[in-house]
């Protein structure tokens, strides 16, 4: 298959975390909620969470607030952060396919990265429960380094990598991760199977879209 004319050669992939390798809705949704009701707070239904996944873990406790909140951010933000962590690999799962997925990237010898916008000790946390058998290089949000769609912690992998960004592609399921694809000038790989919506990966410009993991291997197999 081809892309602008040129043959398209993946040496490098870098994934989303949450809702492209793993569906940590539940946990998630369940911290938060389990949270607001401690302060007397509007709880959500779970499917809601899938909207406030993926800026980071304060946007997620703002977008969950109510619009009038004139509570204590700060004493809220700090409470989730810490329920999350009691329960952060409580009802999480791999999604069907990526472990496929993963064993044939490393078949084909192609370095694997995630870049996370999950605070990054809890990214590891989920890499050493999941994926402790693959060899995968994770970035995850901290004070040091701004948060996706900047492009700094992709490129940070691509560089430790030694590739070439135009032989490396990003793989996650919203806006922010194609937007970040597109900031470190890379293919985009639009992850349908997660949170967000076909239309929203289009509309953000996704280079490809996949329904699930395995078309992911039979794309590559394709080029």
């Amino acid at each position: 298959m081809l892309k602008n004319g040129k043959e398209l050669t993946i040496n490098g992939a870098i994934f989303d975390m949450d809702g492209t390798l793993l569906n940590t809705l539940t946990d998630i949704g369940c911290a938060v909620n389990s949270v607001l009701c401690k302060y007397n707070l509007p709880k959500h239904n779970l499917g809601r969470y899938k909207y406030f996944i993926g800026d980071g873990l304060k946007e997620l406790v703002r977008r969950s607030l109510p619009t009038r909140f004139n509570g204590s951010f700060e004493k809220i933000y700090f409470d989730i952060k810490k329920e999350y962590k009691s329960n952060l690999n409580s009802q999480t799962v791999v999604y069907e396919g990526i472990n496929e997925l993963l064993e044939y990237l490393i078949s084909r010898n192609i370095k694997i990265g995630i870049n996370t916008n999950k605070p990054h000790e809890f990214a590891i946390k989920c890499i050493r429960k999941y994926f402790d058998d693959y060899d995968i290089l994770t970035i995850g949000s901290n004070n040091d380094r701004p948060l996706k769609p900047d492009p700094s912690g992709v490129l940070e992998i691509i560089n430790q990598f030694d590739l070439n960004p135009k032989n490396c592609v990003m793989v996650g399921d919203s806006n922010v991760d194609i937007f970040t694809a597109k900031n470190a000038n890379i293919i985009s790989f639009g992850a349908s199977w997660g949170f967000r919506s076909q239309s929203e990966l289009l509309k953000s410009g996704a280079n490809y879209l996949f329904e699930n993991p395995i078309d992911i291997i039979r794309f590559i197999k394709s080029i």
